[in-house]
């Protein structure tokens, strides 16, 4: 088997679920702790080995693009005021763009075809899930167990989860944040 080098991911949804917060943000600009969701899913991506990233948007989604473009204008302003850390961390955001859910899957480009042969749901989403089980019912579908902590980003709960969690394992934040926490525990 070819090793997976290409990625698809999906940031086209309105994120209905965090309403009112995504009428002006796009849900995969939402922060744990201090980096947009999406930051976290290229860079998984790249840390397994892939070297083309897509990502599809929608409208009201350029937020998406300009956070892993270059900001001359933050980057002077960090240069000029000596703030070579962070100066550095935003280079790396803009370098992610050159080198190139939740839920993980390897397709082949057959899923292509199927998903243009999917009916929109009620509110015009044409869900992978109903594609998975068109291909399955053709070919073979494998699975793999993902070892770690799942996180939906579109439920509150989990986000909040995720948040807490992501905020824990930063040394700077650990033990005040985790003092936080336990006044209400």
């Amino acid at each position: 088997m070819k090793p997976v080098r290409k990625v698809v991911i999906p940031a086209a949804g309105y994120g209905t679920g965090f309403l009112p917060a995504t009428k002006s943000i796009p849900k995969e600009m939402i922060p744990i702790v201090d980096k947009p969701v999406i930051q976290y899913i290229v860079e998984e991506a790249i840390q397994s080995g892939i070297e083309e990233i897509l990502i599809i948007t929608g409208h009201g989604k350029r937020a998406i693009e300009d956070h892993f473009d270059t900001n001359v204008d933050l980057e002077y302003h960090l240069r000029q005021h000596g703030k070579g850390s962070l100066l550095e961390m935003v280079q790396d955001i803009s370098e992610i763009k050159k080198q190139a859910m939740l839920g993980h899957y390897i397709l082949t480009p057959d899923i292509f075809e199927i998903l243009r042969r999917v009916q929109p749901d009620e509110k015009k989403n044409i869900k992978l899930a109903e594609a998975l089980k068109i291909m399955a019912s053709r070919q073979a579908v494998y699975t793999c167990e993902i070892k770690g902590k799942r996180y939906d980003i579109g439920d509150k709960l989990d986000y909040l989860k995720a948040t807490v969690e992501y905020a824990l394992r930063r040394p700077e934040l650990k033990d005040a944040f985790q003092m936080y926490l336990n006044q209400y525990t």
